[in-house]
């Protein structure tokens, strides 16, 4: 039970790392060959479940995110990249980042 715990805590962390804004950890170093290959395996399924739940969202939002959070867009590019307001680019990350927490969550 102690072991579900600190995993927990572990994937949590990585989670947050991603999604912090001016992060500059991205996804290819969550893989990181240093691990052990168990904390990678775990990496790159947390990777998969990322994947999986930006392509659940649609297409503005998923652009949003990634451009944001993985890209470092600023959100007045991505507002001018998807025609649409800064407000409205900002709510698309607001959106976009709490449905990828709530399904790595």
């Amino acid at each position: 039970m102690h072991n579900l715990a600190l995993d927990h805590i572990r994937s949590r962390k990585r989670c947050e790392r991603i999604f912090v804004a001016d992060s500059d950890t991205n996804l290819a170093e969550m893989a990181s060959t240093e691990a052990s290959p168990e904390q990678q395996t775990l990496s790159r399924m947390e990777i998969f479940r990322l994947q999986e739940a930006l392509s659940e969202l649609p297409d503005n939002i998923r652009i949003a995110v990634e451009m944001h959070r993985l890209g470092g867009a600023k959100l007045r590019e991505i507002a001018e990249a998807l025609d649409v307001s800064t407000t409205q680019a900002h709510y698309f990350i607001r959106k976009g980042v709490a449905h990828c927490l709530t399904k790595l969550g």
